[in-house]
């Protein structure tokens, strides 16, 4: 279970990967998720990564690979997700979400 979760919907590429940059400040060390998927049920994945946080702050990134289904379609409405839930008596301010394509 996620205590926090920072939810935008969004629609990617499927076969694609998007660099996900963000902010955050914590007075605690934990970690959160980043994740792409389905806004409704039944929730499907198509991208996760998990993000260790250290206390202060910093700039933190990752790179989703946005995978394409097998066996059902790529439908809508998909989400950005960070999934906050594993900081216990903390501070944690999320700020400066950005998503663009990897360039390799």
């Amino acid at each position: 279970m996620h205590d926090i979760q920072v939810i935008k919907e969004i629609e990617l590429n499927a076969g694609k990967e998007y660099n996900v940059q963000l902010n955050i400040k914590s007075d605690k060390p934990g970690y959160c998720y980043v994740s792409y998927l389905l806004s409704k049920k039944p929730y499907t994945k198509y991208a996760l990564q998990k993000l260790i946080i250290s206390a202060g702050s910093k700039e933190y990134s990752c790179v989703l690979s946005i995978k394409k289904p097998s066996t059902e379609d790529f439908v809508s409405p998909k989400s950005i997700r960070i999934l906050v839930g594993d900081f216990k008596d903390a501070s944690l301010e999320i700020s400066k979400i950005s998503i663009m394509e990897f360039k390799k």
